[in-house]
């Protein structure tokens, strides 16, 4: 036990760990953001659905993209993550009334990008 304990790169669990928890509060926080912008722009309860829409697209483009899929697959996934990713940019800026809170939701959206391009790429040693 405690020699598997040993084998275990520690390093890369919690910077795994830590990497998962800020996709976690990002996504969290743009949720938040969809939602206001939703309901800006008129809708009620549909509101709330807005952001499974947004994330749910870019989630399928970031499992599409990965080396489970070949590069047609890959190429498609590209497509989904951009057109999400910039729906997703514009609402959390949208959602800002004042410009450090139009630069936070921009901050949000492009720290989730930068934290998913980095997770996906962490190799253990």
């Amino acid at each position: 036990m405690l020699n598997r304990l040993r084998q275990i790169n520690w390093t890369y669990v919690v910077v795994k760990v830590v990497v998962q928890m800020f996709l976690a509060g990002a996504a969290a926080i743009s949720f938040g953001h969809i939602v206001d912008v939703s309901t800006t722009l008129g809708l009620t309860w549909e509101a709330f659905t807005v952001p499974f829409f947004i994330d749910g697209l870019a989630i399928l483009g970031l499992v599409g993209r990965t080396d489970k899929f070949d590069q047609s697959t890959k190429r498609a996934g590209m497509v989904l993550v951009i057109t999400a990713g910039s729906l997703s940019l514009a609402a959390n800026i949208y959602a800002g009334d004042n410009l450090g809170q139009q630069c936070y939701g921009a901050l949000v959206v492009c720290g989730f990008a930068l934290a998913e391009w980095f997770a996906g790429r962490m190799k253990a040693a």
